[in-house]
Formats: structure tokens, C-alpha cells, sequence
């Protein structure tokens, strides 16, 4: 989850058909083009390649129960989601993740901005928009919830998306990325990024301030980086039980990683 490269910065209309993002899951890897549709190669046991079949494929193919234009793609073990153009999202494999309908509340419109697929759980970063063009920022989770990695309070299997809860006060979500079992969730507060995390944490790739540090934990909680109280984060990555953070304290650009290093 969350392994994916951009290749160009150029933009799509200027590329022709050229690979612009590849996601690489377990078993199968996904590649968006510049024109919006996406291919797909490798394990298909769930329909999770999208070509309208489940057979495995060792060469690349059309996604065709995909029509619409795509922004951006993620994949989990047994599952690929896709944020369309339209700013809702798709996802094909798995039967318990495929239902990603989102509805707002009355009277307000809502939109995806952005998706994190973990090996059987799914983020997304949702704005929900009022008559006014006022813009609430919220982020929803759906899949296994056996760790707490929905971050909703709970351990209970969703699905169909549900509200993450965020302590009042703690800031505004401006990204996601989701490991095996956990997710992370930059937040800004007074333009300080800081990162919080939820779900699996045997490897310590929560950072859990309190102990015990390697507890499951299914309220979303402060990542203690252990270096300075002014860092700022500005980017977050979840690997399978690592993470990652970028960001910068009051001196120096710093990279912290916490979690499993059984390979250095």
C-alpha cells in the first residue's frame, strides 16, 4: 500500500497515452496513464485487475469495468481503489470493500480528494461542501477493522465508509496513508503539521507516546517522533508495519521512521 511513483511532472494532455502514477500492491501492480485509463497486471483472484474477469495475468491489461477518467490509483492485497475525475471513487476486488458510496449530509454536496488502501482497509479524504462553497474536511474508512486502523472507535468490519474520529481541537486532515494494519493522518494545526496514527502497532509503527508503545489502538493518536516538539511534518508515508515521516524542525529537514526493521 501507498507504493506509488510519479513519473512526470508534466501535464497529461501534453504526455500523449505515457505511464503518469503506478501503484504496487502484494500481487498485482497498476499503472494510470495520462489520458485517464488505467492497465493492470498480476494476481486477479478477486476481479481486482478490473478487465472483467479473475484470471492472473503476467502481462498488462485494460481495465474496462472502469470507464470514467481516473485520477489516481491505490492497492491493497486483494483490492484496487480508484479516485475518479468526478471526485467520487471505485473500487473492484474484495466484495467487502467494493460498496464506497458516500452520502452527505442534507443539504451539502461532498467530494473525494484523495484514497490510501491498506491490505484489506481503505481511507479517503473527503471535503463536504455547504451552500456557501464552505468546506469541512473529514476522513472515512471502510474494510477490516481487527486492529482499530478505521480509527472510528471501534474494532468492528465496515462495509461501507465511516467517519475516522478526530479528537475535537486536534487540527484539520490534509493527507492519508494506510500500512497493512495501520493508517497515518497528517494534520495541521496554526501550520504545524503533526502526525497521528491508528490501528496495529506490534512493531511500534504507531509511535504511541504511552506505553504500552506497541498496543493496537483504535482511536487515532499523536505520533511522539522523540525529536523536538517543533517538528513539522510535511509528508507522511505507511509502509506494510513501518512509517515514515518528512518534515522539519526549528534547525535541520529531518526523515523519521518508526516500526518494523527486520531488513534495515
Amino acid at each position: 500500500a501507498n507504493s506509488k511513483t510519479k513519473l512526470s511532472n508534466e501535464k497529461p494532455d501534453t504526455l500523449g497515452n505515457k505511464v503518469i502514477q503506478i501503484a504496487g500492491g502484494y500481487n498485482h501492480t497498476m499503472f494510470l496513464m495520462a489520458d485517464g485509463t488505467v492497465k493492470g497486471v498480476g494476481d486477479n483472484t478477486y476481479g481486482q485487475l478490473g478487465d472483467g474477469t479473475t484470471t492472473n495475468r503476467n502481462t498488462l491489461v485494460d481495465i474496462t469495468e472502469i470507464t470514467e477518467k481516473v485520477t489516481k490509483v491505490d492497492v491493497g492485497e486483494q483490492h484496487t481503489l480508484f479516485l475518479m475525475a468526478d471526485r467520487t471513487v471505485k473500487c473492484l476486488g474484495q466484495s467487502n470493500l467494493t460498496t464506497t458510496t458516500m452520502t452527505p449530509p442534507t443539504g451539502k454536496t461532498l467530494e473525494v480528494i484523495d484514497i490510501a488502501a491498506g491490505k484489506y482497509h481503505s481511507l479517503f479524504l473527503v471535503h463536504i461542501i455547504d451552500q456557501f462553497s464552505n468546506r469541512e474536511i473529514i476522513a472515512k474508512a471502510m474494510g477490516d477493522n481487527t486492529f482499530g486502523q478505521l480509527g472510528d472507535q471501534s474494532n468492528t468490519n465496515r462495509t461501507q465508509p465511516v467517519d475516522v474520529h478526530v479528537p475535537t481541537g486536534t487540527g484539520v486532515i490534509t493527507k492519508i496513508a494506510a500500512g497493512d494494519n495501520h493508517s497515518i493522518f497528517l494534520i495541521s494545526s496554526s501550520g504545524i503539521g503533526k502526525a497521528y496514527a491508528v490501528g496495529r502497532g506490534h512493531k511500534g509503527q504507531t509511535g504511541r507516546e504511552t506505553w504500552p508503545q506497541t498496543d493496537n489502538i483504535n482511536t487515532i493518536e499523536f505520533i511522539n517522533t522523540w525529536i523536538t516538539p517543533f517538528f513539522n511534518v510535511h509528508d507522511i508515508i505507511a509502509g506494510g508495519n513501518n512509517t515514515l515521516l518528512i518534515g522539519k524542525d526549528s534547525e535541520y529537514h529531518r526523515t523519521v521512521t518508526i516500526g518494523d526493521n527486520n531488513y534495515g
